[in-house]
């Protein structure tokens, strides 16, 4: 079974995704990092192709990604708008979501980390329409909610390592599957 984590942009997916894969030696795939690597800067593809290339490309990856055993998947944070990709995604794999507040993602974006649909003026603005839109998407394929910052807070570690703060996030993570696998009928 794969673990693919799906979120907004600046939710810690690729961060935590990697780490995750480390401690299970399994294979990390990145989606977003595939898609650069096939056909070049995301936000090159998005000028020159628009979001409807890019989300044609990006189906592709996540449905190869799906074919995959046992490994761990960060997909963009736009996955959700795909059915066919999450459909895929979900056949093979524990959707994990990490869901963190439009504030929380602006902290984390502010400083100048591009992203296609959150690029010009108005970045607090552009987050909280997208998470708004995207919420519900996220909710409705999740397996596992994680809250990444409220664990962080929660241990007192929002001021710790990085290691420190994904390894609690990573044994949140195994909770909530042994209680997800202990309490099924």
């Amino acid at each position: 079974m794969n673990i693919v984590l799906i979120g907004m942009s600046g939710s810690g997916k690729s961060t935590f995704g990697s780490f995750v894969a480390n401690l299970m030696k399994v294979p990390f795939i990145d989606t977003d990092a595939n898609i650069s690597e096939k056909f070049g800067d995301i936000n090159l593809i998005f000028n020159s192709g628009g979001e409807k290339f890019f989300r044609e490309v990006e189906q592709l990856e996540c449905i190869s990604a799906a074919k995959q055993k046992d490994c761990v998947i960060a997909t963009g944070g736009g996955v959700v708008l795909n059915p066919v990709a999450m459909t895929a995604l979900k056949k093979t794999g524990l959707i994990v979501y990490l869901n963190l507040t439009a504030d929380n993602l602006y902290d984390r974006l502010k400083d100048g980390y591009e992203r296609p649909l959150l690029s010009g003026d108005n970045l607090l603005e552009k987050i909280r329409e997208m998470h708004q839109r995207r919420k519900g998407l996220y909710l409705g394929y999740a397996d596992i909610i994680l809250d990444p910052v409220g664990i962080e807070q929660s241990r007192n570690l929002t001021k710790s390592p990085l290691a420190d703060r994904l390894g609690a996030l990573y044994v949140e993570l195994v909770s909530a599957f042994e209680r997800k696998i202990y309490t099924k009928k």
